[in-house]
């Protein structure tokens, strides 16, 4: 077909025609490619002797890959925190409180996402 033309399909039982399901589905020129970094949970603070883990994954037009996924820090002093990661499920550790926060950058190829986390005191 062509751009704004809809297809109809059409299902029905092999011993009774009378009983049967539509559906439409329209036609656009071209389909977007839609790459997001997706955060789970999303995080916004860390509080000391309270680990924070989460997992970060690429969303390839709403399918989840198992894309290695790049992760850089900046912000906040590296003796404020630890990272650990296992494949892309991260824990992130407050070590030391300060009011500047840590920037986390995570890529993929040339897809990127960025969050500030606050680095806490437990109470």
């Amino acid at each position: 077909g062509n751009n704004g033309d809809v297809a109809v399909i059409t299902a029905t039982f092999k011993d009774n025609s009378s009983i049967f399901a539509q559906c439409s589905i329209s036609i656009i020129d071209e389909s977007v490619e839609d790459n997001v970094i997706i955060i789970e949970p999303l995080i916004t603070e860390a509080r000391q002797r309270e680990p924070v883990s989460f997992t970060v994954y690429l969303c390839q037009n709403g399918i989840k890959q198992d894309t290695p996924v790049i992760c850089n820090t900046s912000g906040a002093d590296s003796t404020c925190f630890s990272i650990v990661r296992d494949g892309n499920i991260f824990t992130l550790s407050t070590i030391k409180v300060t009011t500047t926060p840590l920037e986390l950058t995570f890529t993929v190829g040339d897809i990127h996402k960025t969050i500030n986390v606050m680095l806490k005191a437990l109470f």
